[in-house]
């Protein structure tokens, strides 16, 4: 594989657990190396106050400074950087992604990105139990040609880690004219973490996102498919009213839907074998089965406690009953 830049944004710190014990520190070496593994070369964009903090871990990779004394990463640095370079495909990921790469499913990813986006999403492991829990919607990694990067206009307006960038920039992908497409096993692993973003957040970048696709219906410049989709949500709005959940029922089945899948791997071809287990692992039912469990011992241990709550009742009442009657019978 000829040597293609990954860029991503390494955190001053990464509060990660496994199995009890804190690994986040740990954690971010093993997903950078599996890049530098991978056959990456490795930037991070960060504040000039990230990049000082940083330097002193020792990680294997190149900073870069995203032009701003110590804001978060803009998605426009990472376009701007990439749109400087030479290099006709490249990628950027979230650092907290450890990559596999079986055989040579890189490479496939590579090839395939060449006047297109290649979207990949994570496979989520339990940090208690270290076993996987399935596959989600968020989309933690993008392969792409870089003769779009000058295209995106509105990149300053996302940050990365941003609650639905990751749904906008398929969208700006697709927009101008970039062919999407998702691989057909999880190669990345993500430790399950607490949530890093509040409500409001999510509903403030919630409307950026449903006025980017109103700007883009009008246009149009859209696949029927979501164009269809965005009239019948918008039917539905009263007055200014947008909420997280709305953008969710319009965006998130046409992510699923309209992508091209590729393979990864010819049957029997080295790393197929992994894939077709990532591909497993990914329709793991273990998240939900354990929610079910937790639901109906709570439900069981709260039938417990009334039908004591019951028993109690009723002995005190058989106890008072004689107090309180006039006989005293």
């Amino acid at each position: 594989m000829n040597r293609v830049t990954l860029y991503t944004s390494i955190p001053p710190s990464l509060n990660r657990w496994s199995r009890n014990e804190p690994y986040g520190e740990a954690y971010q070496r093993e997903c950078i190396n599996s890049w530098r593994e991978a056959g990456f070369r490795t930037v991070s964009l960060n504040s000039d106050a990230e990049i000082e903090s940083l330097r002193g871990k020792g990680f294997d990779v190149e900073f870069l400074s995203n032009g701003s004394p110590n804001s978060r990463t803009k998605i426009g640095a990472f376009l701007s950087a990439i749109g400087s370079s030479d290099e006709a495909v490249t990628g950027v990921i979230n650092a907290d992604c450890y990559l596999m790469n079986p055989g040579q499913v890189i490479q496939s990813i590579l090839d395939s990105a060449r006047g297109s986006l290649v979207a990949v999403k994570r496979l989520d492991v339990d940090p208690a139990t270290m076993r996987p829990t399935g596959s989600c919607f968020g989309i933690d990694a993008f392969f792409f040609d870089t003769s779009f990067a000058p295209k995106i206009a509105d990149g300053d307006e996302w940050s990365i880690g941003e609650p639905f960038w990751d749904y906008w920039f398929p969208l700006a992908m697709h927009i101008e004219g970039a062919q999407l497409k998702e691989p057909d096993a999880p190669i990345l692993i993500h430790l399950i973490h607490e949530q890093q973003w509040q409500f409001e957040t999510s509903n403030d970048s919630a409307a950026k996102l449903w006025r980017r696709l109103i700007s883009a219906h009008r246009e149009p410049r859209l696949s029927p498919q979501l164009a269809q989709r965005i009239g019948e949500v918008g039917l539905g709005l009263r007055g200014e009213e947008i909420d997280t959940e709305m953008v969710l029922k319009c965006i998130v089945p046409w992510l699923v839907s309209f992508p091209e899948r590729i393979r990864l791997c010819l049957p029997g071809a080295p790393g197929d074998l992994v894939c077709r287990m990532l591909t497993g692992l990914a329709s793991s039912d273990e998240l939900r089965l354990k929610n079910q469990l937790e639901a109906v011992t709570f439900a069981h241990w709260l039938r417990s406690k009334q039908r004591s709550i019951r028993r109690v009742r009723d002995r005190v009442r058989s106890r008072l009953r004689p107090l309180l009657s006039p006989t005293g019978r």
